[in-house]
């Protein structure tokens, strides 16, 4: 699969994740109409999911990073509670 731009004025994210024993990482990075590498990052987080758990997760977090949208809802919330999710004790 090759990457496409955004259309003219937009800016594209694209973002994995990956799914552990003992957690998941995720990788975010964002370019401009052009290809112009923006910014990224990823992170690991210590949490037992689905594949598809972590790529929610991981878009919330990547979300959250990126745009103000905390000032919309509110803070972010990285210890609340997880449907159908394990986090391991420690």
């Amino acid at each position: 699969m090759k990457w496409e731009k955004p259309p003219k004025g937009f800016t594209k994210i694209n973002f994995d994740t990956t799914v552990g024993e003992n957690g998941i990482g995720y990788g975010a990075i964002a370019r401009d109409d052009e290809g112009f590498v923006l910014g990224g990052g990823g992170g690991f987080i210590e949490l037992r999911l689905s594949v598809e758990g972590a790529e929610c997760v991981a878009l919330g977090v990547i979300t959250c990073v990126i745009t103000p949208i905390h000032t919309i809802i509110g803070k972010c919330n990285w210890d609340a509670p997880i449907p159908n999710s394990t986090r391991p004790t420690n």
